[in-house]
């Protein structure tokens, strides 16, 4: 699978309808985890904040290994 370059191009909406337009899509991007699961405030322990220089997105890491901020990621996944 192909890496996507950017964060911003996941989340890109050119349809203007508040809706990623890949929503659905399996993607693989890169960033650096700008919050681990134990630095958010939700219930959910899986998730970590992903940041790169364009955008950022909360990747949910099921089976992942343990992240600490400051961390580099590739992730793969189907955005939702």
């Amino acid at each position: 699978m192909r890496l996507t370059p950017m964060i911003s191009a996941i989340l890109a909406d050119g349809h203007g309808d508040g809706t990623p337009d890949r929503l659905g899509d399996t993607l693989a991007v890169s960033g650096r985890v700008t919050a681990a699961p134990a630095q958010l405030s939700h219930v959910r322990s899986n998730v970590a904040t992903l940041q790169d220089d364009t955008d950022g997105i909360h990747a949910r890491l099921p089976d992942g290994p343990l992240v600490s901020r400051g961390d580099s990621l590739i992730v793969r996944g189907r955005l939702l």
